[in-house]
């Protein structure tokens, strides 16, 4: 996808919008004391280009992990971090503390040690190439367990959440994020197509996960009860709503671009649907989705957080 460089005014325009969104994000959420409030203050035009997300999730990300109220000398184990964007935010965040960033994939370790080799956080991040069910650390080594999106893909995500509440100290928390699929966008009737692809994306998109967790083995409750199950106690959850309105940066088109192909290769969806999809992400085309000026995007995470 080529995209057109920003101007300074469009990446204000832009940063001020993602101001909006934050603000939002950190105060539209469900929970009790597992959040810590944020008031937005009004921010200068440097502060605000310096808000600009760095990945599509920053945003999202962000409120989670500040709702949690880390210590500047807080330790933090990410298990399951992926390519670091959550070892990122906890390193900022907690800079005198230290974060372990630990993944079963080379791949992504590869990844987060590149991500930190030339930066100022590199002797606060260190990196484990492990499984989240046998972690090589102590009894009581963190302040804080942190997964995300990786517990749903154990056969026994109450033994994944076990072991992070082993790793914690006493009254440390480990906090989880494993939420529904919610992710809208598109107006019901796009033009092409039958009107609501949206809803059929996302009745696919359950169907394939019911179907894989039946392959791993069920968990017939919800998230509380794998915490509770787990040993963990004051179980508390907390929901963080994520929005955006064009105009969208241009990492901001290219990421939804790229998310509406890939729900092209859901197993599930309808032949026609697929085709439509295809026909809506192809850029500069008359019927391209993401050129439009009436979308409107919404997302809803979801943290579960216990007390050790």
């Amino acid at each position: 996808m080529k995209t057109t460089p920003m101007t300074r005014r469009d990446a204000l325009r832009a940063a001020a919008a993602f101001g909006a969104t934050a603000a939002l994000a950190e105060v539209a959420s469900a929970g009790q004391s597992a959040i810590a409030p944020q008031v937005a203050r009004p921010q200068s035009a440097t502060t605000l280009m310096k808000t600009i997300p760095r990945w599509f999730w920053e945003p999202q990300d962000l409120a989670m992990i500040r709702s949690l109220g880390l210590a500047r000398d807080a330790s933090v184990l990410d298990a399951g971090c992926g390519k670091g964007n959550h070892v990122q935010l906890f390193a900022e965040r907690c800079r005198e503390g230290r974060v372990a960033a630990l993944d079963i994939n080379p791949r992504a370790i590869h990844a987060v040690k590149a991500r930190f080799a030339a930066s100022d956080l590199k002797d606060i991040v260190t990196t484990y190439e492990a499984n989240v069910l046998r972690t090589p650390f102590e009894a009581g080594t963190f302040d804080l367990a942190w997964s995300s999106h990786t517990m749903h893909i154990l056969a026994d995500p109450v033994a994944g959440v076990r072991e992070l509440a082993r790793v914690v100290k006493p009254g440390g928390r480990v906090a989880i994020r494993e939420d529904a699929y919610s992710v809208r966008f598109l107006p019901l009737d796009i033009g092409i197509g039958e009107p609501g692809i949206e809803s059929r994306i996302h009745a696919a998109s359950t169907k394939w996960l019911a179907a894989d967790r039946l392959k791993r083995g069920r968990v017939p409750f919800g998230w509380p009860r794998v915490l509770k199950n787990a040993g963990l106690r004051e179980i508390k959850a907390a929901s963080f709503t994520f929005q955006l309105s064009p105009p969208l940066l241009p990492m901001q088109t290219e990421y939804l671009r790229k998310y509406l192909r890939r729900m092209a290769d859901l197993e599930h969806l309808d032949a026609s649907d697929k085709a439509t999809l295809l026909q809506i992400t192809e850029p500069g085309a008359p019927d391209d989705a993401l050129a439009r000026d009436d979308l409107h995007f919404t997302d809803i995470a979801t943290i579960f957080v216990g007390e050790a």
